[in-house]
């Protein structure tokens, strides 16, 4: 398979660019506090699992487990910097995990949009960062190639846990010709996936022979904006609508204590 490569595909691989220590530590602590059965935060998502609750995701994860502020160094600010070709500022960083194989889909999104950026000044990338080995068992992320190129397409609300507002709930439903440029991205604690405010991703089940295992998938994606960045006011609306929507769901069931009223914009 080639190598991505971002000025064509909108996204590019890095390897070993991030300490392996502080990913263990990291790690070591997520478990720890699980262990607590508390949540880190009010805006915090559990999921249920074998009769155990795990943080699904956490926002400005930093802000809530200390280590986490490390992932932001200057290696990862200068790729961001080199790809994006300006200068930039770190937004925010959240936490990610998913139990494999048993596993909701990630459905196909845009990071663009649930940033609210306007569309004539959306310099941003995600540097995805996997705290666990992260295989076709643990169902991917998959990037359309070249999507970045395109436009921010319009987003609808969601029931799924967590995924507030999403392309479609289906990937099968994306056009044809996005559906034959799919990249499966394999990664190893210590890589960092850069990607495009614009690249589509998503994740979806793999064919139940790949899925023998019940391999827990955990990541931290990191936002970094181009110093021109601007909001879209009307997208922060959309926005908000639909995430108000989706975590009405998940605090009826106990999974989070809260329903953002706004969104931070510069």
């Amino acid at each position: 398979m080639k190598k991505l490569i971002w000025n064509k595909d909108g996204a590019e691989l890095v390897k070993n660019l991030i300490s392996k220590k502080l990913i263990k530590k990291s790690v070591s602590k997520i478990k720890e506090l699980e262990k607590k059965k508390s949540y880190v935060s009010k805006d915090s998502i559990r999921e249920k699992f074998k009769d155990n609750f795990y943080y699904r995701y956490i926002p400005n994860c930093h802000l809530n487990v200390n280590d986490f502020i490390k992932f932001i160094n200057s290696n990862v600010l200068n790729k961001a910097s080199e790809f994006l070709n300006t200068n930039v500022f770190f937004w925010d960083i959240d936490f990610h995990s998913k139990w494999g194989a048993d596993s909701d889909i990630t459905p196909p999104h845009q990071d663009s949009f649930l940033k609210c950026l306007d569309e004539k000044n959306s310099d941003m990338l995600t540097c995805y960062i996997p705290l666990t080995k992260i295989t076709l068992k643990s169902n991917p992320m998959i990037v359309i190639k070249g999507s970045f190129k395109g436009k921010t397409l319009k987003h609808n609300r969601s029931k799924l846990l967590g995924f507030s507002s999403v392309i479609t709930e289906d990937y099968s439903l994306l056009p044809k010709e996005m559906l034959k440029k799919q990249y499966p991205v394999i990664l190893s604690p210590g890589d960092a996936f850069f990607f495009h405010g614009k690249t589509i991703h998503f994740s979806k089940k793999q064919l139940k022979k790949n899925n023998s295992n019940n391999e827990r998938r955990i990541a931290i994606a990191i936002r970094i904006m181009g110093e021109n960045i601007k909001f879209s006011k009307n997208k922060i609306k959309k926005y908000l609508a639909n995430v108000k929507y989706n975590r009405s769901f998940a605090v009826k069931k106990g999974l989070t204590k809260n329903k953002p009223s706004n969104i931070r914009s510069i």
